[in-house]
């Protein structure tokens, strides 16, 4: 498989961002008139307690502006993820992140003022349709009451998304930037370039030696900066710790969890069942080590496929299966996922070399409730 560098990845194969701004210098726009434009929700600071006509148009304004907030950090975050190297992300990412800090600063006397509310919000919900929607948002707010705080400190936590990014946004461009990976090479000699996006492809590889060297050379780079990833992994534990304490959680775990309104019972019992079914696990590798004629399973077989010469799926072909399989859905659900996926390019589904790790962009944030909007 050749990996190519984002500039000779197939154009069919790219994501069409202009379907979104039509170059750098729009979307720069779209900043500064979202950025000039957030003074608007501070004129509703304290006034959600008139009415429900008033918060329904607290709500709709909100919705306007987190809308907009998140389609410019999503699109400079999905720019970086495709093409590590394009300098014009890089310029925004700090951008975007100071934008969503100061929308969220804007915005974080919502939460504390509609507490004071109370249940009451739920009988406004009844008496304003437009306000229906947050029936579960509202019961939410009320479940985490005890973990907000006043709307100086919810707006300082606000901020504070800002600089704690930072330990992200390290993180990434060590490991999808500067780190560099020595080439895998299969049983023939053959030497495979090693990258992130790359790697899903040797881990797969019917030679075994290819595997082996994968996993080796990959990890060894890691180990290489292992030192920086601990200290960076230290500083991100500590955001958590402290949003935890701050917002008084008794650990990070429930502090992680209570956005799910999910008990940490929940997060010990699958580990539980995890451990209890081990044995089924471990019969499980041991079949597909004597499948694959081998004396032992090593981890770099984890993702070997059983046959020799397993067959080449397309990207059209992946696209025609999983449009037969939402068919139960409707025509038009169908028809917009496969004009979408094979003509307005939606999906960024070849490698390139620049192409970040597939990690989801996560960092510690202050706010434990959100509305979201579909």
């Amino acid at each position: 498989m050749t990996v190519l560098e984002r500039k000779d990845a197939p154009i069919e194969s790219t994501w069409k961002k202009e379907t979104v701004y039509a170059n750098w210098d729009e979307c720069e726009k779209e900043f500064e008139q979202a950025l000039a434009e957030l003074p608007q929700l501070t004129e509703y600071n304290g006034r959600l307690k008139e009415g429900p006509s008033v918060l329904a148009d607290w709500f709709e304004l909100y919705q306007k502006h987190w809308e907009r907030v998140m389609i410019l950090t999503s699109y400079v975050r999905w720019a970086s993820n495709v093409d590590s190297s394009d300098p014009d992300a890089k310029r925004f990412i700090g951008q975007a992140s100071s934008l969503e800090s100061q929308f969220r600063a804007a915005a974080a006397f919502m939460d504390p003022q509609l507490l004071e509310i109370g249940e009451t919000l739920h009988t406004w919900a009844d008496q304003e349709p437009r306000l229906k929607i947050y029936t579960h948002y509202f019961d939410n707010l009320l479940r985490l009451q005890k973990h907000q705080r006043s709307e100086e400190v919810e707006q300082l936590l606000s901020l504070v998304d800002e600089p704690f990014s930072g330990v992200y946004q390290a993180f990434s461009e060590l490991a999808n930037t500067d780190l560099k990976f020595q080439p895998a090479v299969d049983s023939q000699g053959e030497e495979h370039p090693t990258f992130q996006a790359s790697i899903f492809s040797s881990r797969t590889s019917p030679d075994r030696k290819r595997r082996q060297t994968t996993w080796e050379n990959y990890n060894d780079g890691y180990l290489s900066m292992q030192n920086t990833f601990a200290a960076l992994y230290l500083a991100n534990v500590k955001q958590h710790v402290f949003l935890a304490k701050t917002r008084n959680f008794d650990s990070v775990l429930e502090l992680r969890l209570s956005g799910n309104n999910l008990p940490t019972t929940v997060f010990h019992n699958l580990i539980d069942v995890f451990k209890e079914n081990l044995p089924l696990w471990q019969r499980y590798w041991d079949v597909k080590r004597r499948v694959m004629g081998l004396e032992e399973i090593n981890s770099y077989d984890r993702w070997a496929p059983i046959q020799e010469n397993p067959p080449a799926i397309s990207y059209k072909q992946s696209v025609d299966w999983i449009c037969d399989a939402m068919q139960p859905l409707g025509d038009d659900y169908v028809n917009i996922m496969r004009k979408g996926c094979l003509e307005d390019r939606w999906v960024d589904w070849a490698p390139n070399i620049e192409k970040r790790q597939g990690v989801q962009h996560q960092t510690a944030r202050s706010g434990v409730n959100h509305p979201t909007f579909s």
